[in-house]
Parts: structure tokens; sequence; C-alpha cells
């Protein structure tokens, strides 16, 4: 048994000392080298929209004012409430909810405050995969002139 474990110390010892002066390449798989590249769906635009510059500066306003945890919690109660009162009150509480939807939400803020900055108007492009799921559609906000 001493002199099986002395064989493979030395042997180790031998690889351990000759591995950095011979070069080994490893052949490592991947999957994509078995089933080849997949093409990702692209999205498609399903609607377009652009808001003019009052639009955008009410909408920054709103926004800078309606981003704190309180307005938050008063945009998911607010809507259901000023719905029941009048429709017409919840079209406006549904866009004071739109306001603090997009304030939490960075990028889209970003876009809106530097269009309403910069007295620009904002294009609001809603996207889909082909296929729908409820994952699938986006909604990008690009300041245009």
């Amino acid at each position: 048994m001493k002199n099986i474990i002395q064989k493979v110390l030395l042997a180790s010892m031998v690889t351990a000392a000759v591995y950095p002066l011979v070069p080994v390449t490893l052949n490592q798989a991947s999957a994509s080298d078995y089933i080849g590249t997949v093409p990702q769906p692209q999205y498609s635009t399903i609607a377009t929209y652009t808001m003019d510059k009052s639009t955008v500066k009410d909408l920054a306003a709103n926004m800078r004012a309606l981003s704190s945890n309180t307005a938050i919690l008063a945009e998911t109660i607010a809507p259901i409430i000023a719905t029941r009162i009048s429709p017409v009150l919840g079209g406006y509480v549904s866009a004071a909810s739109l306001a603090t939807a997009l304030s939490v939400n960075s990028q889209l803020s970003t876009e809106v405050l530097y269009a309403a900055d910069h007295n620009m108007r904002v294009k609001v492009e809603i996207q889909d995969l082909p296929y729908h799921t409820s994952y699938s559609t986006r909604t990008i906000f690009t300041a245009v002139n």
C-alpha cells in the first residue's frame, strides 16, 4: 500500500512540474456547439403616440411631485375611489397614477424629465413580441424635437 501511495505521489509531482511546460488545450464544449445559435424574436411596434410639449411639462411636474412612497400608495387606491365618484375624475386621477408609475421607473423618468427641461416632446412607443405573454410588452419613451 505504501508503494502505491509513493507512485501516485511521484506521478502527481511530475505532472505538476511538467504541466506549465507543455501546452494543454482543453476542448470546452457548450450547448450552442450542439444546437447552433437560436435566433431571438424581434419586437414589433404595435402603437406610437407623441405627447406635445405642454403635456410633457405637466407630466414631469406631476412626476416630480408624486415620487414619494405615500404617492405610490395613493396611486393604487385613488383611481378606484375616483372612478366610483365620477368617470371624469377617474381620468384625472389615472393621469396622476401614470405620473407616479413613471417616476418609479428611473429610465422613463429621466427621459420625460429631460424632455420637459429642454422643451421637447416625448414619443411613446409600445412594442410586443410576435407571441404575446404577460411580460412581452415594453413601452419606450423617447425625447424628440
